[in-house]
């Protein structure tokens, strides 16, 4: 089974032992099959997604381009085409995955019962680690409003990093940001000030990517406005991905997390 080097991204074993077992002792009508059938899901996806990248050429498309290597270039693209879109489906997995785990911890409620809801209840949310929080939060939304819903004009991407990590990166079909958006970005930048690396930035959507994953759901004890704010401004300007492993790692944290929080009130 391919894994990350993180520890906290759990192979079928370690899903059974840390994670699985523990919440069934606190809560026995959880459905080990269902729940962990929809985390296989996941591996799967991830599993191929690593064997994908493997296939990848060592060289840069650009530079494949450059040196007229037109069948290598064509693979690339490809390649590239077909890991976004798995990854677009991680994501998706990831969050089917979440919704099954939740309904069987709430005891299989009538009325929905997601990320989103666990994330806005004053009763659950502020016990869960504030990273870990907002990494699932952040999680749900991208695929809620970036990924599933098109409801604006956007174009796809991909953005790779100098050391070859992979994000998506959705981006206005005419890449152009609000200027009211961009207003309210400086305002956002001017409060959380402290966060390394923020004042630097000098491009709009790199900004606009930083507060994303940066500002926390809650704050004194409620939730954040600026969350919602931040939530808003992506959905029209896009942002970055977290990378396949990193999408895999949020969910694992956010489970194992869950033993400190089940059972939930009914």
């Amino acid at each position: 089974m391919v894994r990350a080097s993180d520890d906290s991204w759990l192979t079928y074993n370690e899903f059974l032992e840390s994670a699985l077992r523990p919440l069934q002792s606190k809560v026995p009508t959880l459905d080990g099959t269902r729940t962990y059938m929809a985390y296989h899901d996941v591996l799967n996806l991830s599993a191929l997604i690593h064997d994908l990248e493997q296939s990848a050429p060592d060289a840069p498309i650009y530079e494949l381009a450059q040196q007229g290597q037109q069948p290598e270039v064509v693979k690339a693209f490809d390649l590239q085409s077909k890991t976004a879109t798995l990854h677009r489906a991680l994501i998706e997995f990831c969050c089917i995955y979440l919704v099954v785990l939740l309904h069987e911890l709430k005891g299989t409620p009538t009325k929905e019962f997601n990320v989103g809801h666990f994330c806005r209840d004053s009763n659950l949310a502020p016990r869960i680690n504030d990273g870990v929080l907002l990494a699932i939060h952040c999680l749900y939304v991208f695929r809620n409003k970036l990924v599933v819903h098109h409801d604006l004009p956007r174009q796809a991407a991909v953005h790779w990093s100098r050391d070859r990590e992979r994000r998506l990166m959705p981006a206005p079909l005419d890449l152009q940001m609000r200027d009211e958006d961009r207003a309210v970005l400086e305002q956002l930048r001017g409060r959380y000030g402290s966060v390394p690396g923020l004042q630097s930035l000098t491009n709009d959507f790199n900004l606009l990517d930083k507060l994303f994953h940066s500002i926390p759901p809650w704050a004194a004890g409620k939730w954040n406005p600026d969350r919602t704010t931040i939530d808003e401004i992506a959905e029209r300007g896009g942002c970055k991905s977290p990378t396949a492993d990193e999408t895999v790692r949020a969910i694992c944290a956010f489970t194992l997390s869950l033993a400190d929080v089940v059972p939930f009130q009914r």
